[in-house]
């Protein structure tokens, strides 16, 4: 009986205060004990998740390595390959220049007009394909008005010419008078070829601010026509944008009915641009015409009417 009483109030009375207590301090411990391993086991995922961070940047940075090693493999690779073509194309035009000299050479073995083959092309000079086209312009177009920008090579050529042919007009414009009375030492002009000295001066064209002509050139040359200009000068290797634009203050009117234009170093960007604004030029008066390139070491522009189109296929 006792013992039942005990039992039921065990069971529907609060526990004592000691009890509760004990209680409270063993949930307390059990808190301590889940919240230390919370701890541990965030602080493991913490160190896990670092070490994961640390080797993914030790990786990127294995890559980053092997693409500055590619890079720099990429950039040798294509130096040697940019340097490979310049030297495939030097061997290329050097190839061709000599071909162009046999055939010149073959070309005017028995000229009856051109006595003296002794020339010296090159360098700053024409090379062998403007000689070729120009002893094929002067024999078979037989120009008699010709207009020379630069005192040189070809000037020797053309001289031959106009001594062997009446009622030629050869006019050389060269601005070194230095030059011009060394040339006249040791070669003899005609009386039909006339030197004019205009001195160097330099004026803006379209977004060039300073391109090289001759002063005073249209002021000396606007009142007469050509059937052949040769353009050598004046010097160009420095100009960036255009180079030798002097003629092109004269196109169209100073050209006859059937016209050759031959441009030296056209490989060159400003050369080839002015031969781009010639061929404007002639565009825009309604004239038509043909034009083509003669590479060796240098680069031949030429322009013709059209009854000369032969001219592009030599």
């Amino acid at each position: 009986m006792l013992a039942n009483l005990r039992s039921y109030l065990k069971k529907h009375l609060p526990p004592t205060s000691r009890a509760f207590k004990r209680g409270v301090k063993d949930i307390v411990v059990e808190v301590h004990k889940a919240s230390d391993t919370a701890t541990t086991t965030s602080a493991r995922l913490h160190s896990e998740h670092q070490l994961a961070l640390d080797e993914l940047a030790a990786s990127v940075a294995v890559v980053a390595r092997q693409q500055d090693v590619a890079m720099q493999t990429l950039e040798r690779v294509e130096s040697t390959m940019e340097a490979l073509e310049r030297s495939a194309d030097k061997q290329g035009r050097a190839i061709s220049e000599v071909l162009w000299a046999d055939v010149f050479r073959d070309t005017t073995s028995s000229s009856e007009w051109m006595r003296d083959r002794s020339f010296s092309p090159g360098r700053w000079a024409v090379g062998y394909p403007y000689l070729y086209v120009l002893y094929r312009v002067l024999s078979e177009i037989r120009p008699r008005r010709i207009l020379e920008l630069g005192l040189g090579q070809s000037t020797r050529m053309i001289a031959q010419y106009v001594e062997a042919h009446d009622d030629i007009r050869h006019v050389v414009v060269e601005h070194d008078r230095e030059w011009i009375d060394f040339f006249a030492r040791n070669y003899r002009l005609p009386d039909s070829t006339s030197v004019v000295k205009l001195d160097w001066g330099y004026v803006p064209f379209k977004e060039a601010t300073g391109v090289r002509v001759y002063a005073g050139f249209s002021e000396a040359l606007h009142d007469k026509q050509f059937d052949l200009i040769s353009i050598d000068g004046p010097l160009g290797g420095d100009m960036k944008d255009y180079a030798r634009i002097d003629v092109l203050g004269l196109l169209p009117e100073c050209l006859g009915p059937s016209f050759v234009i031959m441009i030296d170093d056209c490989e060159r960007t400003a050369e080839s641009r002015t031969l781009s604004e010639m061929q404007n030029a002639l565009s825009e008066a309604g004239i038509d015409y043909r034009s083509c390139c003669y590479s060796g070491d240098k680069d031949l522009g030429l322009l013709c009417s059209t009854d000369l189109a032969f001219l592009c296929s030599m």
